[in-house]
């Protein structure tokens, strides 16, 4: 048992920082064997650690000893970290520093709670059983806060989007408050108080600041990756409109073939069959829109072939204010998820699709309805893909309300028994 407090009282600044690290990092893709991994990094770095203290008799500084002693915990859960989890290094950086700071933020709280408790005439010496119990309570505290809150508020999917040239300053901040904190240990009860209670407020400040990092880092992933995919929509659209021309003088071509066919051997009710499966490929939209005729011709053809129900009263002319780009932005992702939703209904008659596009004063009302076997999943930053791999999917919905943002409207999403629905306004005046 002694030996056990022994090793806990010389790594237990690894330990946690490890354990923190560890629960930040849980978002990022494992690598193969990561448990074995894992085990691994972390028996290595608990021996590292303790057999490190063990220079504690030797004649240098305290403090010096001390923050060399942190400085190689951070660089050994640094490598646990690069050595379980597949990421970018600076992602994997930014979690450690993450990591440190919540670690920090403990200890600086237990000796908060020592100094008061010597101020009230108790004795809690550090590596005391009631210093080892205060530490072990607030640090499983704080983990639970990490495990339930801190991770899911900052972003794990998008490695690009970290903020890297904010890390340095990032890093020396923390290290100040470990130096800081270092410093007061030979300081009176109250002094000590006072510079942990500096150090905490300091680790808190920087968590706070990394989690509007991520946060502005994200949202402008998305922005720009919403961009990029409205332009590739648009590319997906011209190449839809050849084919639809390509098709459509080739059904006019064989309209003609079959009319020449009249009063030979062929019978008429051959010609009539031929002439009625020919009609879903000649069945143009008219709206008013080239862009919006060309996306509807394709989901009709694409609706016909799949099952589904697709119905569309449309007033494209109300559209012309808007980019070509922006009118694919909008209605290639609404209809594409609106198909998708439907083609995985079992029941036939809810396998169907309505579009609406009309005036409401100087308004443009879109207005699209599904049926979904499946609600879709939303969580605090709106409603996710289900596919598996979230940094390729999951952008439809948001490129259309980034794009409707840039007209100054509105969007809203009814999700109710069986449909989904999706509900824009625009003003056209813009």
């Amino acid at each position: 048992m002694e030996i056990l407090k022994d090793v806990y009282s010389q790594s237990n600044n690894f330990f946690y920082l490890c354990a923190m690290a560890f629960v930040l990092c849980m978002g990022c893709k494992r690598r193969k064997h990561f448990v074995l991994r894992a085990l691994v990094a972390l028996a290595l770095g608990t021996a590292a650690t303790y057999l490190y203290s063990m220079l504690g008799d030797a004649e240098w500084p305290l403090a010096l000893f001390y923050i060399s002693k942190y400085a190689l915990c951070f660089a050994l859960v640094l490598a646990a970290m690069l050595l379980s989890f597949k990421a970018d290094f600076a992602m994997i950086v930014y979690f450690c520093i993450c990591g440190y700071s919540f670690q920090h933020l403990c200890f600086n709280l237990t000796l908060i709670a020592q100094s008061v408790a010597t101020l009230a005439g108790a004795s809690v010496p550090v590596g005391s059983d009631a210093f080892i119990l205060t530490e072990i309570l607030i640090t499983a505290a704080v983990f639970c806060f990490v495990l339930l809150v801190y991770r899911r508020l900052i972003s794990h999917e998008y490695e690009t989007a970290r903020g890297e040239k904010l890390l340095l300053p990032f890093a020396i901040l923390i290290a100040f408050a470990i130096v800081l904190c270092v410093f007061g240990f030979d300081s009176t009860p109250s002094v000590r108080a006072l510079i942990s209670a500096y150090a905490a407020l300091l680790c808190v400040s920087l968590l706070y600041a990394m989690y509007k990092v991520s946060q502005v880092a994200h949202a402008s992933y998305e922005k720009q990756t919403a961009q990029a995919i409205a332009v590739k929509q648009k590319e997906q659209y011209d190449a839809y409109k050849k084919n639809i021309d390509y098709i459509n003088i080739k059904c006019h071509d064989l309209k003609r073939q079959l009319e020449l066919l009249r009063g030979s051997r062929v019978s008429d009710e051959n010609i009539a069959e031929m002439s009625e499966k020919l009609r879903i490929y000649d069945n143009t939209a008219d709206t008013g829109n080239e862009t919006l005729d060309v996306i509807l011709t394709d989901k009709s053809m694409q609706c016909e072939r799949e099952n589904i129900l697709f119905t569309y009263m449309a007033d494209g002319g109300r559209l012309s204010f808007m980019d070509t780009t922006d009118i694919c932005a909008i209605f290639c992702n609404v209809l594409d998820n609106a198909v998708e939703a439907a083609s995985a209904v079992t029941a036939p008659e809810r396998r169907t699709v309505s579009l609406k596009v009309r005036a409401l004063g100087n308004l443009v009302h879109i207005s699209a309805v599904n049926g979904c076997d499946r609600p879709p999943v939303r969580d605090e930053h709106g409603y996710v893909t289900t596919k598996s791999d979230k940094t390729a999917h999951g952008f439809g919905l948001k490129s259309i309300a980034e794009t409707v943002r840039k007209y100054d409207g509105e969007m809203r999403i009814d999700v109710s028994d069986g449909t989904f629905g999706i509900d824009i306004l625009i003003p056209f005046d813009k």
